[in-house]
């Protein structure tokens, strides 16, 4: 009997050993899927998050672009026609961007583009609106030089009413004018948020069931599926933090990761549009979460008829290796379906037109698309980033390349990848921006440069001037200015016409700037005038010996083009500043002191011509 029972306690025994081996092999494999999805959906989740910010980046960038350009501040809102005839064509196949519009200071629209099924269309004069009494319009207006606004997401609104169905939009707003604050109203671009996260998570291969942005108090924005709860159009009822209340309070403490509640596995990153948006507004939206859920059903399930204790005691071993047959062809089945998930995602990030890094934590290059190499090394674009961009916190900046003949400047944003605490790697994007800096430094000579002569104009003055008297009241230095306006001047245009009046502006500018050192500044703040700031200078006697050569050198004969030869002289006022000068003062001192001057001398030549 004994001899008997042993057959069927070895086959009893195998089989234990078998279930209790398939068993531990299908819960390794389910976390070893489980940490494979988690890594997925956070390099997902850092994608969508460096997309986002290029978008925010880009549109932001693209308003500032508009807001300075010169052809349309030329024009002014005053100009309708004109004004429209730009918004129009910066709304054109952008189907995303709702409307366009140029509000003015008092709250009034000035110009408006909608977008609609044809394409864009500017709203008649009558039909535009006073918008002083809309909420999002008060930090708008209270922008400074520079800044720039993202609102939060929020409903559309029309003639005071909350449009339906219901149009989540991201407001940008950026002050019209180059340097200068609201003072001649802002741009203000509504752009379709749901469309753009549709977009995206078609992009990324994102689920839509499981793909939620999330406001900063735990408020569903997207999908609208889960209800209007993230947009201030009722009393939100169901909310993500109060499903989730676990995941919520997780989330809160951390910028991104990975981890388990009994709802499923979670996966999150933070978006905050101050990581890529140049001189914030602080009134601007604080950021918003990227969420990816997947419940524990969906995943689990698949494996509870191995996992479950009925298999081990009802199962026989025919029975067992069938399974074991089946779990391996639908393993198998899985890798190629998440090989050809790959390949896509490796296609998609390939034909991409931004340059995408990725790392692992030792900085070993896994993945660089073809775009980042267009740029260049990948090991020299890493050295670019400062030491910070390899903090937890990541990073995201301009970074600048040195060339063979100029500097290349790239947009660079480095995200770390963590799951649960464990190094997983870096994430980084970079964006070939040289084109726009070249752009933004000829607005900025521009704004700060005479046409006509190429010196310094008013409002570069003024900067010298802050700065002399900042270094004045510092280290007790004294500087002085010098302010020149031609005498006869006038009699030069009218004889000989505007072209050489030009000319001996021009002519004038170049002996000035040659008669003084090269840090001293030489301006013209318009028609015949000009001031120089002489820097360095203790005495008025110093001075007084400057201003007799510029007087000199300006009465020198000019021979104009026309091979004919003109003479002007100029009347001159100078003075000393110091710590206790102002920009005002000085200039409204020698302005006087040059009219005493300009006295004198007619008083001069009417008492020689009595003489004579």
């Amino acid at each position: 009997m004994g001899s008997g029972r042993s057959p069927l306690i070895a086959v009893g025994a195998l089989l234990v050993v078998l279930g209790v081996g398939t068993g531990w092999l299908v819960d390794s494999a389910f976390e070893l899927d489980r940490a494979r999805r988690s890594t997925r959906d956070l390099t997902k989740l850092a994608t969508a998050r460096a997309t986002l910010e290029r978008e925010l980046a880009g549109r932001v960038q693209g308003l500032r672009l508009l807001a300075t350009d010169p052809d349309l501040l030329a024009h002014g809102a005053d100009h309708r026609a004109e004004v429209e005839a730009h918004l129009l064509a910066a709304m054109w196949l952008k189907p995303q961007v709702d409307h366009l519009r140029w509000i003015t200071p008092d709250g009034m629209e000035a110009v408006r583009v909608n977008q609609g099924p044809d394409g864009p269309r500017a709203v008649p004069a009558v039909e535009l609106q006073m918008k002083r009494d809309r909420p999002y319009l008060a930090p708008m207006l209270a922008l400074r030089a520079g800044e720039a606004y993202v609102s939060p997401v929020e409903p559309n609104v029309e003639h005071g009413q909350v449009e339906r169905p219901l149009k989540p939009v991201l407001r940008f707003a950026v002050p019209a004018g180059i340097g200068t604050a609201a003072d001649d109203g802002v741009l203000v671009k509504n752009v379709r948020i749901d469309a753009l996260l549709a977009r995206l998570a078609e992009d990324l291969a994102l689920p839509r069931a499981g793909f939620h942005m999330l406001s900063t108090d735990g408020a569903w924005i997207y999908p609208q599926a889960a209800g209007e709860a993230g947009l201030p159009a009722g009393a939100p009822a169901d909310r993500f933090d109060r499903r989730h209340p676990e995941a919520w309070a997780t989330m809160r403490g951390q910028t991104h990761g990975t981890f388990s509640t009994a709802a499923g596995d979670f996966a999150f990153v933070w978006l905050r549009p101050v990581r890529c948006v140049e001189r914030l507004s602080p009134q601007s939206a604080p950021g918003w979460v990227l969420v990816l859920l997947e419940p524990h059903g969906s995943v689990r399930e698949r494996w509870w008829l191995i996992a479950t204790p009925r298999l081990l005691a009802s199962t026989a071993l025919g029975a067992l290796g069938l399974a074991l047959i089946l779990l391996w062809a639908r393993a198998r089945a899985r890798l190629r379906q998440v090989g050809r998930a790959q390949q896509r995602a490796v296609a998609a990030v390939e034909a991409a037109a931004g340059g995408l890094l990725v790392v692992d934590p030792r900085g070993a290059v896994e993945l660089a698309n073809a775009s980042l190499r267009a740029l260049g090394d990948p090991v020299r674009l890493m050295g670019a980033l400062p030491p910070e961009a390899w903090g937890a916190g990541g990073w995201s900046g301009e970074i600048e390349l040195a060339e063979d003949r100029e500097r290349r400047c790239l947009l660079a944003s480095w995200t770390p990848v963590v799951d649960e605490g464990r190094p997983l790697g870096h994430v980084g994007t970079f964006t070939d921006i040289s084109r726009r800096k070249r752009r933004e430094r000829l607005l900025a000579a521009l704004a700060h440069t005479d046409a006509l002569t190429g010196l310094a104009n008013r409002a570069a003055l003024a900067a010298a001037l802050e700065g002399a008297l900042a270094e004045a009241r510092a280290q007790g230095d004294r500087f002085g200015v010098v302010m020149l306006d031609l005498d006869a001047f006038k009699p030069v245009n009218d004889t000989h016409g505007h072209a050489a009046g030009d000319f001996v502006l021009k002519t004038v500018a170049e002996r000035l700037q040659a008669q003084v050192r090269r840090f001293d500044v030489v301006a013209r703040l318009g028609g015949d005038e000009f001031v120089l700031l002489i820097d360095k200078v203790r005495a008025q006697a110093a001075l007084d010996r400057v201003v007799a050569s510029l007087v000199a050198v300006v009465a020198e004969p000019i021979a104009l083009p026309s091979g004919m030869v003109v003479q002007v002289s100029a009347s001159a006022g100078a003075l000393l500043g110091g710590a206790e000068s102002t920009v005002d003062g000085l200039l409204a001192a020698v302005d006087r002191a040059m009219y005493r001057d300009k006295g004198l001398r007619r008083e001069a030549s009417r008492a020689e011509a009595e003489e004579a």
